[in-house]
């Protein structure tokens, strides 16, 4: 199982930047930590920019789906009613968000 943020949390931003002080303070001083983050975010990281393959690294099944969806040949939202959106469940309500602008 990968670790990742949860962007719909009540914690204070600046325990986030804790956590990443801290992370940096173990690289520095050379201690390894059993942190099992994926390659997505490392590549975030570095300024490098995140791909398909690094998406299915983190989530096979999901990523599948999406690569299906790509190379479909025909109308994604009227064949499977599916637009370019995903629904969370943030504290009871529904939460609907673009997977990309337009």
């Amino acid at each position: 199982k990968q670790l990742w943020f949860n962007p719909n949390t009540f914690e204070f931003k600046l325990k986030f930047e804790l956590i990443g002080i801290i992370l940096g303070l173990a690289i520095y001083n050379g201690v390894i930590l059993d942190l099992n983050l994926p390659i997505a975010l490392y590549k975030k990281l570095l300024g490098m920019g995140v791909k398909l393959e690094d998406f299915k690294a983190y989530s096979p099944r999901a990523g599948k789906s999406l690569e299906e969806l790509l190379h479909f040949q025909g109308d994604v939202e009227n064949t499977f009613c599916q637009t370019f959106q995903v629904s969370l469940e943030v504290f009871g309500e529904i939460k609907t968000v673009d997977l990309k602008e337009g």
